[in-house]
């Protein structure tokens, strides 16, 4: 599970999944404050649309347009290196994630994403450290419940049954969203 921008508003929230990995999108970045340059957020609007159909390379083109006219803001950089992993090519991902952290370090969703892409690429000894870290920075219990079901994962895949239960278990208990709920509770099934 990962998350391409962090606001509150569920209205404008987009969930897809593919392959057991589900993805939240959020829309507007512009009326929410997320991206100070309209045609920064419009460029980026459509990137969200086109993850959001899982048009990859389409997405990337948009954010990368984005970025060149707000390049500092964390919420472009972690839909670039979101797009990066979703398009196999984890080196740039890992860069624009470290790129993110070098602007903000306290970004909890940054080290949500981060861990997502390194578990996207197997390293699921990495991907817990990240998630260790944003889970200590999230105030959101909703978002401390994503970070849960990503260790529940990474644990399930490194074959810690006992680590994959805790986690799956208190993801449960903190997330409320019910479609991906439903996805934690499909996982949880399966570490049973």
């Amino acid at each position: 599970m990962s998350c391409k921008n962090d606001i509150y508003s569920d209205k404008e929230k987009v969930v897809t999944s593919k392959d057991g990995n589900t993805n939240v999108f959020y829309k507007n970045s512009f009326e929410n404050g997320l991206i100070k340059d309209s045609i920064a957020a419009l460029d980026f609007d459509k990137g969200i649309e086109q993850s959001s159909r899982l048009n990859f390379e389409s997405a990337r083109g948009f954010y990368e347009s984005a970025n060149k006219l707000e390049p500092n803001n964390t919420i472009i950089i972690n839909a670039l290196g979101n797009v990066s992993a979703e398009l196999k090519d984890f080196e740039k991902s890992y860069e624009y994630f470290e790129k993110s952290l070098r602007i903000d370090k306290l970004d909890a969703i940054t080290y949500l994403n981060y861990g997502f892409s390194r578990a996207r690429n197997d390293e699921f000894y990495k991907a817990i450290e990240l998630y260790k870290k944003g889970i200590s920075l999230e105030r959101s219990a909703e978002k401390r419940g994503y970070f849960h079901y990503n260790m529940s994962r990474a644990h399930y895949q490194l074959y810690d049954d006992e680590n994959a239960k805790l986690h799956i278990n208190k993801s449960i208990e903190l997330v409320n969203d019910q479609v991906l709920k439903k996805e934690i509770l499909k996982f949880r099934e399966t570490i049973n």
